[in-house]
């Protein structure tokens, strides 16, 4: 079974995986096609960028991450802001927001701990952002460890990202 940790760790890595693939999904095929025009479809690169500043409180204490990289990248409407540590204790802060700029997903860890978890769709918290040009704000309560279980208690949290 994985841990909390572990899954969301994955699905960042999946989501940074599929940004990246994205910009190298160009095909080199030198033949000509014998399709139509028309039906050629295109999609754009996501947009990604590294460096900036990150800040945040857990429970009105800093929650620190050891030489941060902020990382933001946008694909079909959706925007994630995840900062990590580039140290061998791994910890991280991610934050997904859709095309309306609603949060869709908050999870933040610490080592091996899981110390936020929000889902929209789990019904348990909740957690609204602000966007000042490339500065996210994102505050909220969010449960720790398991985002659905409506008898976990809340955390408040507050968390601003500049991307580079």
């Amino acid at each position: 079974m994985k841990t909390p940790t572990k899954t969301i760790m994955a699905l960042t890595l999946t989501t940074a995986l599929a940004l990246s693939l994205g910009a190298c999904s160009g095909q080199s095929n030198t033949t000509e096609s014998s399709s139509p025009a028309e039906t050629a479809t295109t999609s754009s690169a996501p947009e990604v960028t590294t460096g900036g500043d990150f800040s945040a409180t857990i429970d009105g204490e800093p929650f620190t991450i050891d030489q941060p990289v902020v990382t933001c990248g946008s694909e079909d409407g959706m925007t994630t802001v995840r900062t990590a540590s580039m140290t061998s204790s791994p910890s991280s802060f991610t934050v997904t927001l859709d095309e309306n700029g609603q949060v869709v997903m908050v999870n933040a860890g610490k080592g091996s701990e899981l110390v936020l978890s929000f889902m929209d769709a789990g019904g348990v918290g909740h957690a609204e952002a602000t966007v000042d040009g490339s500065t996210y704000t994102v505050t909220g309560e969010a449960p720790a460890e398991v985002a659905t279980d409506p008898s976990a208690p809340l955390r408040s949290f507050e968390m601003t990202a500049t991307c580079g």
